[in-house]
């Protein structure tokens, strides 16, 4: 297919009529009764601008404009095409839209969890143990401490029937110092942090129950799978607005809606084995409730949500449905 246009050689400001076809490969140029051959990659075909002179630019600084806006597009193709029916077309940019909608929609349900869960239990538990040491080394989650007789032996009780109930893991329980906080937590390598002011404020079952919830975690690989679900939102971020504050914001969302589905996963993993054990999942809820009271109390007149629930569903609505699980 041969284009006609103007050729601004790049010496001059002058004009002068112009024709360019391709084969293969290769860009011919003709002008002045002259013909000239171009390797296809050497040759830059401007985006199109409305009804504007298309320009595609030569080596040497020469430029060829031309108005076939279709003729151009058939014979080097692209992208450009396409974002100029966008522009003429309001029923295509409103399908396009919808589609692109449903597909971050389809993603933060569907894609990025299951590529998360895929992921984390593909990764070596040698990497896992780096990981884990990173977070307890340099970001600070605690240091250890020496219980105090009874609640040794509360620990003592709680790890033995956790060994128990799970044959085929190693658990691994440590008492850590965490600014007098009632809590508890998993690492990524399996190994588990308990707080003092936890095992003084709960019953053995009460404790044994959010010790069990902190196994979901350990066997759900939870805190690997939000930090890889945070990476691909990242990555999906940066290559559609660019990153920035929008990256941030995504992450912090993505960060809390895993964890509320993270903990309700974890939730219902302690009431089956729970159950397992005879005891009743509702312990869970009134340790949830005790360990949430507690907190509360120390941030009395602070504002807002205590830190430790920011990520967490609301206590009453777990407390609701492990009640309805007894």
């Amino acid at each position: 297919m041969r284009i006609n246009g103007l050729l601004f050689d790049g010496q001059n400001s002058r004009a002068r009529p112009a024709a360019l076809y391709r084969l293969g490969e290769q860009v011919i140029l003709e002008y002045d009764g002259q013909s000239r051959t171009f390797e296809r990659k050497d040759v830059n075909v401007l985006s199109r601008l409305g009804s504007a002179p298309r320009a595609i630019e030569f080596p040497g600084m020469m430029r060829f404009e031309s108005s076939s806006h279709d003729e151009i597009d058939q014979v080097f193709g692209g992208l450009s095409s396409f974002i100029h029916k966008l522009e003429n077309n309001t029923q295509l940019v409103v399908i396009s839209v919808v589609t692109f909608v449903a597909f971050c929609v389809a993603s933060y349900l569907w894609i990025i969890p299951a590529t998360s869960r895929f992921v984390v239990h593909k990764i070596p538990q040698s990497y896992i143990d780096k990981i884990a040491q990173k977070m307890e080394g340099e970001w600070g989650l605690g240091e250890s401490v020496t219980l105090a007789a009874e609640n040794q032996d509360k620990l003592e009780t709680i790890t033995s029937r956790l060994t128990h109930s799970f044959p085929g893991q190693q658990v691994r329980i440590r008492p850590v110092e965490m600014d007098g906080m009632a809590n508890a937590f998993a690492l990524p390598d399996g190994s588990m942090m308990v707080t003092q002011p936890l095992l003084e404020l709960l019953s053995t079952d009460q404790a044994l129950a959010v010790m069990m919830h902190e196994m979901g975690h350990v066997t759900y690989r939870h805190g690997l799978q939000a930090m890889a679900g945070q990476m691909i939102i990242s990555v999906l971020l940066f290559f559609t607005v660019g990153g920035g504050d929008f990256t941030a914001i995504g992450q912090n969302l993505v960060g809390l809606s895993y964890s509320r589905r993270h903990e309700r996963e974890a939730d219902l993993f302690a009431a089956k084995h729970l159950k397992e054990i005879g005891l009743k999942p509702s312990l869970l809820a009134d340790g949830l409730k005790r360990i949430e009271k507690s907190v509360s109390r120390r941030r009395e007149g602070a504002g807002g949500l205590p830190t430790f629930m920011s990520s967490h569903p609301l206590t009453e609505e777990r407390a609701k449905y492990l009640k309805e699980l007894d």
